[in-house]
């Protein structure tokens, strides 16, 4: 809940935008000050105060969602990110009390608010010290046709990003069919990132020490403005 992809969709459902009219960033923004704290409170709702927050879950101990406490009720909560990660077994009795929505934004606070699933990105691509560029770019080619982009999927427990990939465990699972038309729908590409890998980096290192309360909200965002201000600027 300190991923810079979380955050990023959080604010794109708030109707915040990456760059002002000037091309400049806009991380001092009141759009990205709110996604800050709701990435903060959410943390906090689920794990509890920083000082319960740094671990993960033990191996072995399954899903944080799908535990009860000493008093018998369940605690938690989880956002599934294209796939069963992090989740409950699909057939647990937990999912009838789980929906599976979009974020909406803010509309009261932020009247440009709109529908926005969380999508997270796994990028492939050839890189330019390769020996062997045409066979990669081949391999490539060969791992996106609608078959293989199935297999892979279903082998990672993700969701195609193919649409003519998603059947099979996709349409046998309601919760990963939900999910699918959620994110046909309502999924936002990563796409017009400048600088993204610097961006990512500096991103993570700021919302980590949110998380940590090593930095106030206000203080992360102050200082993603700064830092990427310099990445651009270079």
């Amino acid at each position: 809940m300190a991923d810079w992809q979380w955050w990023l969709l959080v604010y794109y459902s708030l109707g915040g935008q990456l760059y002002k009219a000037d091309g400049t960033p806009n991380f001092d923004s009141p759009e990205a000050l709110a996604a800050t704290k709701f990435m903060l409170d959410m943390r906090q709702a689920t794990y509890g105060p920083a000082a319960n927050a740094v671990g993960a879950l033990p191996t072995g101990q399954g899903s944080v969602i799908d535990k009860d406490d000493a008093s018998g009720k369940n605690n938690g909560a989880v956002c599934l990110a294209h796939s069963g990660w992090a989740a409950p077994a699909f057939d647990r009795p937990i999912w009838s009390k789980i929906s599976i929505d979009p974020f909406n934004g803010d509309p009261a606070n932020f009247p440009n608010s709109k529908p926005v699933v969380l999508a997270f990105n796994d990028w492939l691509a050839v890189a330019n010290y390769s020996q062997h560029k045409d066979l990669a770019a081949q391999w490539l080619k060969l791992a996106f046709t609608k078959d293989a982009n199935h297999k892979w999927n279903e082998t990672m427990g993700l969701i195609p990003a193919r649409n003519d990939a998603q059947f099979g465990f996709v349409t046998d699972s309601p919760q990963l069919q939900r999910e699918a038309e959620l994110a046909t729908k309502y999924g936002v590409g990563f796409a017009g990132i400048k600088e993204s890998a610097k961006l990512s980096t500096i991103m993570q290192d700021a919302l980590g020490k949110v998380i940590t309360e090593e930095l106030t909200p206000a203080e992360a965002v102050a200082k993603i403005q700064k830092d990427y201000t310099a990445a651009l600027g270079k």
